[in-house]
Formats: C-alpha cells, sequence, structure tokens
C-alpha cells in the first residue's frame, strides 16, 4: 500500500507499520438519536449518550490531548445545526462531541439536539 501525503511524498509499506503523523489514529460514524450505537469505527472503544446532544467518545490514549479532531454530521432541513468539541472533556481517552442549534442562544438549556449520523476522526 501507498501512502501519498499533502507535502507530495509519498510512504510504501504495510498499513500497520505506518507510523506518520499525517495518518488518521481513530474514526467513527455512530448514531446519536435514540438508542446510540455505533455503526463502524477504528480506534474507539465505545460511544457514550450524555444527555440531547452530547457524547462522548471513548478510545485507547492519544498519548495526550494535543490531537485533532474533525467531523461532520447529517444536517437536518428544519435548522443548521453546528458541532463542536467541550474543553471539559477532552483528554488523552475521551472527546466530548456537542452538537447545538446555532438559532438558539448559547446555554439557554434547550441548544442541544440529537443527530442521527455524526462522523468523528483523531489526528495526532
Amino acid at each position: 500500500m501507498t501512502v501519498h501525503f499533502g507535502d507530495g511524498t509519498s510512504q510504501t509499506s504495510a498499513a500497520s507499520s505506518i507510523t506518520a503523523a499525517l495518518v488518521c489514529k481513530a474514526w467513527v460514524n455512530f448514531e446519536g438519536q435514540g438508542s446510540v450505537f455505533i455503526r463502524d469505527s477504528n480506534g474507539v472503544n465505545s460511544i457514550t449518550d450524555n444527555g440531547t446532544g452530547s457524547y462522548n467518545v471513548n478510545f485507547p490514549s492519544m498519548g495526550d490531548a494535543n490531537y485533532c479532531t474533525v467531523g461532520s454530521h447529517n444536517i437536518q432541513s428544519v435548522n443548521n445545526r453546528c458541532w463542536g468539541t467541550d474543553n471539559s472533556n477532552y483528554t488523552a481517552t475521551t472527546c466530548r462531541v456537542t452538537i447545538e442549534d446555532p438559532n438558539q442562544q448559547y446555554n439557554s438549556g434547550s441548544s442541544r439536539q440529537d443527530n442521527d449520523r455524526i462522523c468523528l476522526a483523531f489526528f495526532t
């Protein structure tokens, strides 16, 4: 397998031996409405449902909390939801993600919304 990096270089190796920092460390696609469950993942141990629009993604240690989280979710036609991470639960072994309705005031108690498809990737 050959991995091509953004700087124009590449590395040919077995997938298990690639150690470049630009390779995704973990990823997950999960259901965030009703009974929360993982559809598919790699490097993620579990998902915790913390209540409406709040989830913890749990994984083996990233080494520290200086990883990058990227993601997407299903956009609902009734509003434009946004997602973000929560600094109080952003550690080497868990990342809290919240889905918000930006049409509501922050911290109003009703701005978080469940979402049916959430996809996240973690890079170290």
